[in-house]
This record gives structure tokens, sequence and C-alpha cells, in this order.
């Protein structure tokens, strides 16, 4: 009788740490994305993943009409986006076997406005044109003062 207790006993216990046991612990994954707000439309997201655990990285724009963008599926440690339009998007980041939430972030997109680009054109091109007014005449006086000019 002794012995039937020890064997419940073990039984009970084997059978409730097993499942516990057996699950694949997730790992605690954070992004690490060194800007939040783009001027440019890309980022570069990380994250440490010490266990080699296959993740999804997704992209959710926040506009009722776009739908939720799969950037990265498999075990690495970084994503790149690129060519983002102006807005607020949510990066999430997913265990790929069951989809589970492990991190999510958000990141916002403000391309330079068109009047701004047209500013700084302006301003670069009477600044080259000033440096090809001033080399030319430079060159010039020199030729005078050598007597090349005729």
């Amino acid at each position: 009788m002794n012995c039937q207790i020890k064997l419940l006993i073990a039984s009970v216990f084997f059978l409730c740490y097993y499942p516990i046991a057996s699950q694949e612990k997730i790992p605690n994954l954070q992004f690490q994305i060194q800007k939040t707000i783009s001027s440019t439309g890309y980022f570069q997201s990380k994250w440490k993943n010490p266990q080699n655990t296959a993740v999804q990285v997704w992209l959710l724009p926040l506009q009722s009409d776009a739908k939720p963008h799969l950037l990265y599926r498999g075990s690495g440690e970084s994503a790149f986006m690129s060519g983002l339009a102006n807005g607020i998007y949510r990066l999430q980041l997913k265990r790929a076997s069951d989809s589970s939430l492990l991190s999510e972030s958000s990141l916002r997109v403000e391309h330079y406005s068109l009047q701004q680009a047209l500013w700084f054109l302006l301003i670069g091109a009477v600044l080259f044109l000033s440096i090809c007014a001033f080399l030319l005449y430079w060159h010039l006086s020199l030729s005078v003062q050598r007597g090349e000019h005729g």
C-alpha cells in the first residue's frame, strides 16, 4: 500500500509537471528600433533571439483600408522596412508557431514636404553657381596678372 501511494504521488507530480516542462519557453524578445519617426520612409528593427525561435514581424498601417503585411518570418534578429508612405504603423513581433504576440512598437513616417525640398534645391543651386563664378573670376584675374589674357 505504501508503494502504491508513492506511485500515485509520483504520477500526479509527473502529470502536473510534464505539460509545463514540455512547452517551448517564450523568450523575452523586445524590439530595438533606433528611431521611431522617419522622414525617409525606412526603418531597421532588431531584437535578441538567443533561442533561435521562429518569429514573424508584421507591419500594420493604422488606416482602415490597409491590410497587415508580413515583413519577416524566420529565426533571425533583424528586419528592414523601406518604401513606407506617410502615416503611423504598428510593428508586431509574433511567435511563428502560434502567432502569440511577443513585442509591439509604433512607427511614424513624416516625409519632407515638397516645398522644403525645393528650398534646399534652390539654396544648393545658388551655392554651386556662386562657387563656379568665384573660380572663374579667380582664374581670369590670375590670367590677367600673368599677361596671358589676350
